[in-house]
């Protein structure tokens, strides 16, 4: 998924947001939107534990294994990133209109528009963090086609230097013993 489009998704989903869901929206579905989070974040932690996805770098090539090694670490720092960013629409989950309130009291803004902005920045970021987790998803689908490719690679190597082997090795050629004589 490209830029644009994350962008497109994030756009969208900030502007209806913003123009059709209202606080109550948002105070209904709270719980459950959490626990969505939650396994999110989860699932992002356990994503970032799993380290590098080889064996044995025997197998490998040096340009093999840094090219795993980039990918895996772009992957990490995109999830790292994630984690961060679900971890903030939790806490606006939560915080968003108890702010608004206090705002609206204090601070002389009028309650709709601050009401609309923060439905905005909520749906907004809920947006990307389900997006990007799609694209995360992607991303491990590309991880794994990669390492394929590479484990192919290793064993065709693999059997190729079998191959060599084998026919380096001397061949002996026997006759028979009656070889050039008469068969009645």
């Amino acid at each position: 998924m490209k830029k644009g489009t994350l962008l497109a998704i994030v756009g969208a989903a900030t502007v209806a947001s913003g123009l059709l869901l209202k606080e109550g929206f948002w105070d209904k579905n709270r719980a459950a939107l959490l626990v969505a989070l939650s396994v999110i974040a989860a699932g992002t932690l356990v994503r970032l534990a799993r380290g590098l996805p080889f064996n044995s770098a025997d197998l490998y090539e040096l340009s093999e294994i840094q090219e795993l090694t980039e990918a895996v670490s772009a992957i990490m720092r995109k999830l790292r990133l994630l984690l961060v960013i679900i971890v903030s629409t939790m806490l606006l989950l939560v915080l968003a209109f108890p702010i608004v309130a206090f705002l609206a009291a204090y601070g002389g803004v009028q309650p709709p528009y601050l009401e609309i902005a923060a439905s905005a920045i909520l749906g907004a970021m809920h947006a990307y963090v389900f997006t990007r987790m799609y694209q995360v998803i992607l991303g491990d689908e590309d991880l794994t086609r990669l390492q394929s490719k590479f484990v192919i690679r290793a064993v065709e190597r693999k059997q190729g230097k079998k191959f060599t082997d084998e026919r380096a090795q001397p061949r002996t050629v026997s006759s028979s013993s009656n070889y050039g004589k008469r068969i009645d």
